[in-house]
């Protein structure tokens, strides 16, 4: 076989697959990691964000392992389920765990953007009816019972970016994902930060946005070694 190939990584909730496509959509390798989750409290749900690039890894390695050429490999791409999302120190450290999409903690911080913000402003602003599992209210929550984690970052990343920064050490987000923050002005394509700023949240915190499909940069050669 010659020609390019490329790779598509899909974290989803229970765990992550690595598929090699051709060109036109044939998929050629493919394989899969579970990703460990945690539960400490009843209601709340996140993964050792460490465990979910060791999955990632794993599962590019089983499927690079099928080629009998991985430098045919041109491209690679992320997607995850968008509200999940880790925070990262100065250092590019985790700053605590990865918060999985579903997790129902910060039912309080929703109220007070209900009520404080309101709901049809947050709708004209976001397009989203306001829900917990979206990201401003996770990042409230730390914010209000996990401060020194707030006060440690620099970034937060979704799943999608943060596997793509841990590929080739660009810290971004996209559009789409950034549409289910409940940060995102859906109509400017930027994040909302007046809305931001009126949280008590730092702008800095959000990543810049890039559009989908951008090429972030070149697969560092540590995470070459660690995917094939």
């Amino acid at each position: 076989m010659a020609g390019p190939l490329l790779v598509g990584i899909d974290a989803g909730t229970t765990g992550i697959r690595a598929l090699v496509f051709t060109p036109g959509g044939e998929v050629v390798a493919q394989a899969g990691r579970t990703v460990p989750l945690e539960r400490p409290r009843p209601g709340w749900a996140q993964h050792d964000p460490q465990a979910l690039w060791d999955a990632a890894c794993a599962a590019l390695r089983k499927a690079t392992g099928q080629l009998d050429r991985p430098e045919r490999i041109a491209g690679v791409a992320a997607a995850s389920v968008g509200e999940a999302f880790v925070t990262l120190d100065a250092a590019g450290q985790p700053v605590g765990p990865l918060i999985a999409w579903y997790d129902e903690r910060p039912r309080a911080e929703l109220d007070w953007l209900t009520r404080e913000i309101g709901l049809e402003r947050l709708h004209a602003l976001c397009g989203l009816s306001p829900d917990p599992t979206f990201s401003l209210c996770k990042l409230l929550w730390l914010k209000a019972n996990q401060p020194e984690v707030l006060e440690r970052a620099v970034r937060w990343l979704n799943v999608t970016h943060y596997l793509a920064w841990r590929l080739c050490g660009e810290m971004t987000c996209d559009p789409t994902l950034a549409s289910r923050t409940l940060a995102f002005d859906l109509r400017r394509r930027v994040w909302a930060e007046d809305l931001i700023a009126e949280t008590g949240l730092s702008p800095d915190l959000f990543a810049p946005i890039r559009r989908n499909g951008a090429k972030l940069g070149q697969v560092t050669g540590e995470s070459a070694a660690a995917t094939g």
